[in-house]
């Protein structure tokens, strides 16, 4: 099948860029249950600060182990294992019971968000032609900070409404 011309390739373009989205999300949505998170830990400003930067710690780390992983066996397996760690991690953190389960919850997703970035790129350079990659990748950044500004406005508006 010739990729760079099949229909099918919007559809794949859709499926990442919602993957992006969600993970993005993931990444700030924490902080707006800080003082929640806090009051209910019973845990300093300081471990709230380690728990955040955990997912970014974990996620920097992996970039270039993830890179190599997604040239050696493709980026498919590792875009959906990725959504799928990232999930569970989510999942997990809203059921924490410790602080040591929201730890690995944030871990979890840290690992699942360096999966994904690394091989939506490659993804869409396998089913576009160049010059269509180069403004579709913009359209993937910009994605990523939309998921940025969904984690605020809605969640925080959600929150209030459901506490």
């Amino acid at each position: 099948m010739d990729k760079h011309n099949s229909r099918f390739r919007w559809v794949v373009f859709f499926s990442v860029l919602f993957t992006y989205l969600l993970m993005s999300s993931q990444r700030t949505a924490p902080g707006l249950i800080t003082e929640q998170v806090m009051k209910d830990f019973q845990v300093t400003a300081t471990t709230i600060g380690l728990l955040t930067s955990m997912q970014f710690l974990v996620y920097t780390s992996l970039q270039i182990p993830m890179g190599i992983l997604a040239d050696r066996f493709g980026p498919n397996f590792f875009l959906i294992i990725g959504a799928i760690v990232t999930g569970l991690g989510t999942i997990i953190y809203s059921l924490g019971t410790h602080e040591v389960v929201l730890f690995f919850a944030r871990i979890l997703t840290g690992i699942g968000d360096a999966t994904i970035w690394v091989n939506l790129v490659l993804i869409l350079s396998q089913w576009f032609k160049v010059k269509e990659f180069v403004r579709l990748i913009g359209f993937a950044g910009m994605t990523g900070s939309l998921g940025f500004l969904l984690a605020t406005v809605p969640f925080s508006a959600w929150i209030d409404l459901l506490g």
